[in-house]
């Protein structure tokens, strides 16, 4: 594949300066001044090094006209670090440009947009941006998503990371699918676990989060729930939508009703307790809207996080 990049020399992201240690295309292996050696996509930081490359230019010259693609002149790399600012308050995000099309795929094979530094930091920064408090991103292990929650929360390891509701960046090939995720065990659940609380709230404290159901209309939002037993998963025979006047349930077959909170706290009360069960409010997007929106995918994404933020609080202790 053609790019710009050989080994031993330094080049530029908005991390800062690197030195391409190797290159196995389509990836390539870079070395920070700090010490610290990432592995990432080759076309991922070949469009940085032409964003800021073109961005440079454009200060110098006081044009906004694009001179992506353009060579290097003199002074552009000095001009670049004395410029330019981080598009967030932290690093977090700090490499992402968009997604490609190679992200979305079934795997997590070749993908770097779940990371701390890409897409899924990107999520954190946003969000804590938007609410004033620290939220922070967990790329579970070979899931093709990733989960954003309250810095005090640990996702550390399976045991701790199903017991906790947390938003959600997932894609496919198809497109994403984005919003809130609560699990419920199969089991015994004490305190340490969210949906007990979460469910029993939804019944008594209906009122507090009646703004959430114009939220759910307004974004889109879907509430879907999975039961499974093993490897065995079967969703439930309808989802909660949004209306203008309130929430729905729609049935597989027949008429949607109208359902209050309460009314939905009752149905996840009487799912089998034998069974596993995944709770998914969520949204979706086609792959080439996501594509198309950029860095701004980040945006979009996080209004609905904060659309969802009364039930996410809900939950917490």
């Amino acid at each position: 594949m053609h790019h710009p990049f050989r080994v031993g020399e330094v080049y530029r992201n908005r991390l800062g300066p690197y030195e391409v240690v190797s290159i196995d295309a389509p990836t390539m292996t870079v070395r920070y001044p700090d010490g610290k050696i990432i592995k990432g996509d080759i076309a991922t930081f070949a469009r940085i090094w032409d964003n800021l490359k073109a961005e440079a230019a454009a200060v110098k010259s006081g044009v906004t006209a694009s001179t992506r693609g353009q060579p290097v002149r003199p002074g552009d790399v000095d001009t670049v670090e004395r410029t330019l600012r981080p598009r967030n308050k932290g690093k977090q995000g700090a490499l992402f440009e968009g997604l490609t099309e190679r992200d979305f795929q079934a795997s997590v094979t070749g993908t770097s947009w779940r990371a701390r530094d890409y897409l899924g930091g990107l999520l954190a920064q946003r969000l804590s941006d938007a609410l004033g408090e620290f939220f922070q991103s967990w790329a579970i292990y070979r899931q093709v998503r990733v989960y954003i929650v309250h810095a005090e929360v640990s996702m550390s390891n399976r045991e701790e990371g199903v017991r906790r509701s947390k938003f959600f960046f997932a894609l496919g090939p198809e497109g994403a699918h984005y919003g809130l995720y609560i699990e419920r065990n199969s089991g015994d659940m004490d305190g340490e676990w969210d949906w007990p609380r979460f469910v029993a709230r939804l019944h008594s404290d209906a009122g507090r989060i009646q703004s959430v159901s114009a939220a759910i209309h307004e974004h889109g939002i879907t509430a879907l729930a999975y039961l499974s037993e093993g490897d065995d998963q079967t969703r439930l025979a309808g989802r909660l939508v949004g209306r203008s006047d309130g929430l729905a349930w729609l049935p597989i077959e027949g008429r949607a009703v109208a359902m209050a909170w309460p009314d939905f706290a009752e149905l996840l009360s009487s799912l089998d307790l034998t069974l596993w069960c995944d709770l998914y409010f969520q949204a979706e997007m086609s792959k080439a809207e996501a594509m198309g929106l950029g860095i701004g995918i980040a945006d979009r994404v996080v209004k609905t996080f904060v659309a969802l933020l009364p039930l996410y609080t809900l939950s917490r202790r």
